[in-house]
């Protein structure tokens, strides 16, 4: 698999994956991909970059590994030191696992979701039945229920939860306790949800399960880059039925044969085939490593099309905790006192070159308040992380201690909190549903905001698109098809009608709004300028990007309060000066 992946990543890849890839492939050979993702993939296991790596499915094969290897060190010692009490010994361990995943997943949900020590108490649990730790089920009626319930556990999360999902932690605890009933039914007797597991079809899925595990991620993500994400619907019961097969193959060519005959190999001969078939791996990868994915593949538009995709992102330090300025970093002119507040989620973050910039060149500074997914409203609580709300009090608090701040700018994905379709908001009271909640917060932080004196911007959305634009981009020029699809400003005003309307519903001299749409658009959005992508995804500015728009920042800060039908004629007319 390892092979393959690195044959067909050669042409298929573009260098950053390909690259990443070379990392991944390291990590498996030495049981440490799981590490190598914790460190690489610093917006998690769900992130867009993620899913573009072909052996990101490798992690948990890692982590069983690193279990395999200080598993039966633990059993030796526990033998020795406490024979009677290793169930004992594993349940606290589980708990301890399992409290420590709980405790540190919304501080640290990347290193919770890959190592170990946090996914422990998910295979100590089945160590635990295996010593007997729960008494057979020798009553019919309770091993069909303990059975039902089992694979009730594990089928319902597989459809409920999703990204927004706070996994690992307690959430991954009824499809492990829902395992260890079906194994621990199935051990005590019979019953109707083991007889349906033991449908031959089902079985010999089961039989090739590694093999299908191994198999079906890389054929999922090269398809995407051959035929593209967006597009792929259509062709997944092709690819399952290939995974299918090639795993069926792997099963009956590879697995089964090398079974039978290690029954008559030595330690030692396996050792030596091991080392003989990592040597040229690791090499191989290291290889790739030091060649940075083999930029020469690829001409110079791509290449630096590529680059804008895998360049860090200036600036991600800034914003509460980073322990400059009262915990607030700070972007422009340090030789100024901040006198402008830029809060926003991950949006503020990509517009940060741009503020930067136009600071420097305007002779002001800013302080930064930036958190991923959090929205620059006040009075709304994410389902997933709370450390929104601990960053949203923080700016208040800020703001009302502060004598110096004399305006507020507020930029984010609004159609993402305007839209019930995605990330979900609540309120204190528990009041739920984003497109209800979102207008009424946004219209609650702007008069907090003007009660404390302080003018109020608000940038409108970045036009986002379907696919990830400067990989669509390279790929276009790649293989001459049309990708990435045009919008113009209209498609932006009806993607955000929600937010627009909440715009719209308030007194117009309570905020100054300019229309980004209205500078990117003159109708045709523009994607790419100057060989650079202006995006860095599928909804992010680039640093180029923002750069792009120094003008119209300084515009901004340089015009008078205006009314609501001049903010719009100021962002039209300033964008021809950058666009055109």
């Amino acid at each position: 698999m390892l092979l393959f992946v690195l044959a067909a990543g050669y042409f298929l890849l573009l260098p950053s994956d390909y690259l990443a890839t070379f990392r991944a492939t390291l990590g498996t050979v030495f049981f440490a991909s799981n590490m190598v993702f914790w460190r690489d993939l610093a917006d998690g296991y769900f992130a867009t970059n993620a899913g573009l790596n072909p052996l990101l499915h490798t992690w948990t094969l890692a982590v069983e590994e690193q279990f395999y290897l200080l598993y039966p060190l633990l059993l030796l010692l526990c033998f020795r030191v406490a024979r009677r009490h290793v169930v004992l010994v594993l349940f606290g361990l589980s708990a301890i696992s399992l409290v420590a995943a709980a405790f540190l997943l919304h501080g640290h949900r990347v290193a919770v979701f890959f190592l170990s020590p946090f996914r422990a108490w998910e295979l100590l649990a089945g160590a635990m039945i295996a010593f007997g730790a729960a008494p057979p089920l020798r009553s019919r009626h309770w091993r069909e229920i303990a059975a039902a319930v089992g694979l009730l556990a594990i089928v319902i999360p597989a459809f409920q939860y999703d990204t927004n999902t706070a996994f690992p932690a307690l959430a991954a605890v009824p499809p492990v306790l829902g395992s260890v009933l079906l194994i621990h039914a199935g051990s005590s007797g019979s019953s109707l949800s083991g007889r349906v597991l033991q449908w031959r079809p089902v079985v010999y899925v089961g039989l090739i399960s590694y093999s299908l595990y191994l198999w079906h991620w890389p054929l999922l993500v090269l398809a995407k880059y051959w035929i593209d994400p967006v597009s792929l619907e259509p062709w997944l019961p092709a690819l399952l039925l290939a995974s299918l097969l090639i795993s069926s193959g792997s099963y009956h060519l590879v697995e089964r044969p090398f079974r039978k005959a290690r029954n008559g190999v030595s330690g030692r001969a396996l050792l030596a085939l091991g080392f003989a078939v990592a040597v040229p791996t690791t090499a191989c990868a290291l290889f790739g490593v030091l060649n940075r994915g083999f930029e020469g593949r690829f001409s110079d538009k791509v290449v630096a099309l590529d680059r804008v995709r895998a360049a860090p992102v200036p600036f991600k330090a800034c914003g509460p905790g980073s322990g400059r300025h009262d915990g607030f970093c700070v972007v422009g002119d340090m030789s100024r006192q901040p006198d402008v507040l830029l809060w926003g989620d991950s949006h503020m973050l990509a517009w940060m070159p741009g503020f930067d910039a136009a600071f420097r060149q305007s002779g002001r500074s800013a302080l930064v308040a930036w958190n991923s997914n959090c929205p620059p409203l006040l009075g709304v609580q994410d389902s997933v992380d709370d450390a929104c709300q601990h960053q949203n009090m923080a700016v208040l608090f800020e703001l009302r201690r502060s004598d110096r701040i004399r305006i507020v700018v507020l930029s984010a994905f609004w159609s993402k909190y305007f839209s019930d379709s995605e990330i979900s908001l609540s309120t204190m009271d528990g009041k739920d549903g984003n497109s209800s909640v979102a207008p009424a917060a946004f219209r609650q932080t702007i008069a907090s905001l003007i009660q404390l004196g302080n003018r109020v911007f608000v940038l409108g959305p970045v036009p986002s698109y379907a696919r990830d634009v400067p990989l669509a981009l390279a790929q276009q020029d790649m293989t001459g098809r049309d990708i990435v699809q045009s919008q113009v400003l209209q498609d932006v005003h009806r993607q955000n009608a929600n937010f627009y309307s909440a715009i719209g519903a308030g007194p117009p001299h309570q905020i100054e709004f300019f229309d980004v749409a209205a500078w990117l658009c003159r109708p045709i959005c523009a994607t790419f300028r100057d060989g650079t992508s202006i995006y860095r995804d599928s909804n992010h500015l680039s640093p180029g990007g923002a750069k792009m728009l120094v003008p119209n920042i300084i515009q901004m800060f340089a015009t008078p309060s205006l009314s609501a039908g001049d903010r719009t004629g100021v962002a039209i007319r300033h964008a021809s000066e950058v666009l055109e």
